[in-house]
């Protein structure tokens, strides 16, 4: 990205969507997003819902952002498309370099045991988080027909690991107000075909019921990018540790692109982000789930350009709902 970091961001990276295949096959990287002369439309959110659990959460009344005089710009989605037959354990990586998630390090093995890996047929495609043993969160960019299988309880994706779980899914549920151009409501709700074993290595995380208190450390974690521009990916999962901005801050970096659904988090300094790769994955503070990582600057890890994530707190009775009309 050119130009100052005081600048306004001319371009947000979309649904952080980097393709690699570990096979050797070619890789053709995404394109890079333009600036538009069209004006963002008005951004609607849901109303607050009803804590989840018995802690009093003060209401966050969803406003429509009216146009600023920056044209926004458009989100970037942290997809990627690995490639990557993690069902075979001789697989050799073409990853390169032993470097770490921007900012972060190799996670302590099975340290997040809700962390799931979506594939896309064989190829790794998004992150997720289990919330209960039939039922996985993640981003609603990341929805595709080809969406066939979770895994759990891995750390290493090109090796067997004892105690790690295949699941068939069995239906996609993304939010209905889900906006792919805005990025606003991107949540979706996957049903696995059967329920999980929990064990040490698998468990669901605490849905949040109270946005994060701005300064707060939180850690998100995935097998997205660990360089950027030019990426390279890790074989095992990174954990990178980044801090909750405010809402007021994140709208002031992010122009007329942040919904009171969203949050930011990262390094004013920059240095540590999410990035290719993560979407979907899990944004965690306290031992709760506060965030799904959805968008953000192309290039990762830039100052004064946070990650951007879906606020879980805002659809904790979706997700209840959802998982209880479809039983």
């Amino acid at each position: 990205m050119q130009g100052s970091h005081n600048d306004p961001p001319k371009c947000l990276g979309a649904t952080r969507t980097s393709p690699r295949n570990v096979l050797g096959l070619p890789y053709h990287p995404p394109k890079r997003c333009r600036d538009t002369s069209v004006p963002p439309p008005k951004m609607h959110s849901p109303t607050k819902p009803p804590p989840w659990s018995q802690h009093f959460c003060p209401p966050a009344v969803a406003t429509s952002m009216e146009v600023q005089a920056m044209v926004a710009p458009r989100p970037w989605d942290r997809v990627k498309l690995l490639g990557a037959l993690v069902l075979v354990a001789s697989m050799v990586s073409s990853v390169a370099g032993d470097t770490r998630v921007v900012g972060g390090m190799d996670c302590e093995p099975h340290s997040q045991p809700w962390q799931v890996a979506i594939l896309d047929m064989y190829k790794l495609y998004c992150g997720g988080v289990l919330v209960a043993r039939q039922w996985v969160v993640t981003a609603a960019h990341c929805t595709t027909p080809g969406i066939t299988t979770i895994r759990l309880g891995k750390h290493n994706l090109f090796t067997r690991e004892w105690g790690e779980e295949r699941k068939m899914v069995q239906k996609l549920v993304p939010h209905p107000n889900y906006n792919p151009s805005t990025k606003d409501n991107d949540i979706m709700l996957i049903k696995l075909l059967t329920p999980v074993t929990l064990t040490e290595r698998i468990q669901p995380v605490p849905v949040a019921s109270c946005p994060p208190v701005p300064g707060t450390s939180c850690t998100t974690s995935g097998w997205g990018a660990t360089t950027s521009p030019e990426v390279s990916y890790p074989d095992v999962l990174q954990c990178v540790t980044v801090t909750i901005f405010s809402t007021a801050e994140c709208k002031r970096l992010y122009p007329g692109s942040i919904t009171e659904n969203m949050i930011c988090a990262g390094s004013l300094q920059g240095g540590r982000d999410s990035c290719q790769g993560d979407s979907g994955g899990p944004l965690v503070c306290n031992g709760t789930l506060q965030g799904i990582v959805s968008w953000g600057m192309e290039k990762c890890g830039q100052p004064k350009r946070p990650g951007v994530y879906t606020k879980v707190c805002r659809y904790a009775q979706w997700i209840q709902k959802t998982m209880k009309d479809n039983q």
